[in-house]
């Protein structure tokens, strides 16, 4: 059967400014975007086969990962609409296209988050949870456990953002649970850190701590260094949190010194380098007489010279202060 939206593709998406030649998108993002937008018009008029749908979700699963990534919410969930409507349309059955529901979903509920639709966000995520739950719908075993955590990890995301810790707590604790059942350490890291997340909310810095630390073991054992930077960064916050500021230190410092200093695809700061960066600027607010010390230690550690880390730190301290770092 053709393709029938309840909503108007092209024109949602420039609404968003994401047609226009001055998009914030890359060429090539821009041109697949356009792509997907002619053949969603053409799936209007002619059934496409299952393959052809196949294709065209999975280039809406990258582009819609693309424009949560640059706050462009609500183009993402549109895209991410079109994405379900040919997977509903499709009445082959075939399990690859149905499978890729699950994602877009998932990445609903992070534009839901975004936009502060939190209810929205859990209406997604529990949906994903009920369609891997569905013992009809087809999906290798190793690769559901994955995705009911990834679910899982979601809703405890949201229900954090609405301070109900309880289920953040149980929904982060079941999927800790599952990706240790599929034998994957990287997300069991991950997991361990959405518990500290919680752990800390709820006041038990003690048990936030050690949640951390295993996560830190894992991504060592792994050198995951980007991970082993965020949740070093991460230690130190909580550290920061009970007033610990030389425990603090002998977090931040590591993870600065595990942080990419770029990112791979753009050239750009690593989001990792930012993070630590922030972590330091909170220190030094706190023990302004060791300013210099923690400058030339964090070169020490990075890789830097002292000047080039005393301009950075200046820098971000001026972006705490404009409230675009993330922590007080």
């Amino acid at each position: 059967m053709s393709l029938e939206l309840d909503f108007d593709l092209g024109e949602a998406l420039e609404e968003q400014g994401l047609l226009e030649l001055d998009s914030d998108l890359s060429e090539a993002d821009s041109t697949l975007l356009k792509s997907v937008l002619a053949r969603i018009i053409m799936a209007e008029d002619q059934a496409p086969s299952a393959a052809e749908s196949l294709l065209v979700v999975k280039d809406i699963l990258k582009l819609s990962t693309v424009l949560n990534d640059g706050f462009e919410f609500e183009g993402a969930d549109a895209l991410c609409r079109a994405g379900q409507a040919l997977v509903n349309a499709d009445a082959s059955g075939e399990a690859q296209l149905a499978q890729r529901e699950v994602a877009l979903l998932l990445i609903r509920a992070e534009a839901a988050r975004g936009l502060e639709e939190f209810e929205d966000a859990m209406d997604h995520s529990r949906a994903a949870i009920l369609l891997l739950a569905d013992e009809a719908f087809e999906m290798p075993d190793d690769k559901r456990k994955l995705s009911q955590a990834g679910a899982y990890m979601d809703v405890s995301q949201t229900a954090m953002m609405i301070d109900n810790l309880d289920q953040a707590l149980k929904s982060a604790q079941a999927a800790l649970s599952l990706y240790q059942g599929a034998g994957d350490k990287t997300f069991v890291g991950k997991a361990n850190e959405q518990i500290a997340d919680v752990k800390g909310q709820m006041g038990d810095r003690d048990e936030a701590i050690g949640h951390i630390n295993k996560a830190v073991e894992i991504y060592a054992e792994a050198q995951d260094m980007p991970s082993l930077s965020a949740a070093f960064a991460r230690l130190g916050q909580v550290q920061m949190d009970g007033r610990k500021w030389e425990a603090a230190e002998q977090a931040v410092l590591p993870a600065l010194a595990a942080a990419p200093k770029a990112d791979e695809k753009t050239g750009e700061r690593s989001h990792e380098f930012d993070g630590a960066m922030m972590a330091l600027v909170r220190l030094v607010k706190a023990q302004p007489d060791r300013r210099e010390i923690l400058v030339h230690r964090v070169a020490e550690v990075a890789e830097l010279s002292a000047g080039k880390v005393s301009a950075l730190l200046v820098q971000f301290e001026g972006l705490s202060e404009m409230g675009l770092g993330g922590f007080e």
